[in-house]
């Protein structure tokens, strides 16, 4: 990537930051578990926006999200997936420039955790109803 690459971030408000919170379901306190992060940081991202990194993720985020449960053909998921890995590179470049590679290596390990534990939970309580 070249140094200009990172132009395509647009800088995210505070309340924009607040509001796709919102969109995506999620509060302030449970995003910053989600990603591994303080309460502190994300009220701060609150009142003066996010990082960079933090502003992509969140659209990323949105954009993962508010896509499941749509039908897709094989050749829309191999799109997807090549979408989201050169999301996520991006988000890597981002992060490592910035110095919070580590950071953010940790937060999508506890965001990957987190999401599997909740899917085993619907599967477990899908699982059980369907016995009844």
């Amino acid at each position: 990537m070249t140094e200009g690459s990172h132009s395509h971030v647009t800088p995210m408000s505070g309340s924009e930051f607040r509001a796709r919170l919102r969109e995506l379901g999620r509060t302030q306190s449970g995003f910053a578990r989600e990603i591994g992060g303080s309460h502190r940081s994300v009220t701060r991202w609150i009142s003066e926006g996010p990082p960079p990194e933090v502003a992509y993720l969140i659209d990323l985020l949105a954009t993962l999200e508010l896509h499941i449960g749509q039908s897709t053909t094989r050749t829309d998921d191999k799109s997807n997936e090549y979408q989201v890995d050169s999301a996520l590179d991006r988000l890597l470049v981002q992060a490592t420039a910035s110095g919070r590679r580590a950071e953010l290596i940790a937060g999508v390990h506890q965001w990957l955790r987190t999401v599997a534990d909740k899917s085993d939970e619907v599967r477990s309580t899908l699982g059980n109803s369907n016995m009844s």
